[in-house]
């Protein structure tokens, strides 16, 4: 639903109420995953997906009923059968969704919005019963009310990164953005702040050598910019399993310092620039410095997934890959 967050706050600030679909149970092989979303208003624009196309149109349809009615209700969608016309998922898989009515004035879309915003991470549970109740734990903080048992699966579904339905309650996980922290500004650095902008990272840059920080080199500006050496920066920073470091001097005076901290710390991903030879290099200098052997492994080195990469964006292109390919891992 991060997706539409843009367009969705629109909407509402235009103060007319739209309905929103949201993939609340998947089977199999199902196009979306649960917790994707698809807002219609009354005029039967849509913005966002729930099935890339399959059934779009049907739960257009069930939206404009749910906007004249304001109450909400569960749609499933399954195989097609040999009716080419009939309405469905032809990739075999199933879908539950849960269509309700936005009404602009409650305030819980407006807190979840300036959670969002404000990258807090955060919660929403929803009523899967006509009553449509909602709640939102925002950073362990809860807005509404709910029972022990589930405000405890919340806080297990938020802390899990787990989108997922209990005791008929839609629990929909919202993850503070990731972070990516790059080592060093150069060219492979600047294509690769345009690809972690798209897919919604929040970025660092460290680099103290001052020519390679100008503002003026970077076509998308990162959230933070260092002109400092790692071992002055990393460690006020939270390097944690929503953390991604990608290590882009070539210069084992700045490399080898950033690695020797982040290996350390329980981030997602440690990847560095280099050859196969420069990274053999790079190991035996990090086992004389102390690491072992088991955090060395960590790194991803040569950095990036296999594409024959050459130029520096094909470059940023590999690492941003291979860092989706780790993220999604654990989805």
């Amino acid at each position: 639903m991060i997706d539409i967050c843009k367009e969705f706050e629109q909407w509402l600030q235009a103060e007319k109420g739209f309905a929103l679909a949201t993939v609340i149970r998947t089977w199999r092989s199902a196009p979306r995953p649960e917790g994707a979303a698809m807002a219609i208003n009354e005029e039967g624009t849509m913005i966002g997906s729930v099935s890339g196309g399959c059934v779009e149109g049907a739960v257009i349809k069930e939206a404009l009923q749910v906007i004249s009615s304001k109450s909400p209700k569960r749609l499933s969608f399954g195989v097609t059968d040999e009716d080419a016309w009939s309405v469905g998922l032809s990739c075999g898989g199933q879908i539950d969704i849960w269509l309700e009515y936005v009404d602009s004035k409650n305030t819980i879309w407006q807190e979840w919005l300036k959670s969002v915003n404000s990258n807090q991470g955060c919660l929403m549970v929803t009523a899967l019963n006509p009553s449509n109740d909602k709640a939102l734990l925002v950073e362990g903080q809860l807005l509404g009310n709910l029972s022990d048992n589930l405000l405890e699966a919340s806080k297990t579904a938020y802390l899990q990164h787990k989108t997922q339905i209990f005791e008929d309650h839609f629990l929909n996980v919202f993850p503070a953005r990731s972070r990516m922290i790059i080592i060093g500004a150069a060219h492979v650095s600047l294509d690769l702040l345009n690809l972690a902008h798209l897919y919604h990272f929040e970025t660092i840059v460290i680099d103290p050598r001052g020519i390679f920080t100008k503002g003026e080199r970077f076509g998308q500006q990162p959230h933070q910019m260092f002109e400092d050496w790692p071992a002055e920066i990393l460690p006020d920073l939270k390097l944690d399993a929503d953390t991604y470091v990608v290590v882009l001097t070539h210069d084992p005076k700045i490399d080898d310092q950033a690695l020797q901290i982040v290996l350390n710390e329980p981030v997602a991903y440690v990847g560095a620039l280099g050859s196969k030879k420069t990274h053999q290099k790079r190991k035996s200098r990090l086992l004389e410095a102390g690491l072992r052997e088991e955090q060395i492994d960590r790194i991803h080195g040569p950095i990036g997934v296999a594409i024959n990469a050459r130029q520096p964006a094909e470059i940023a292109l590999s690492i941003m890959a291979q860092i989706i390919q780790t993220k999604n891992q654990y989805l």
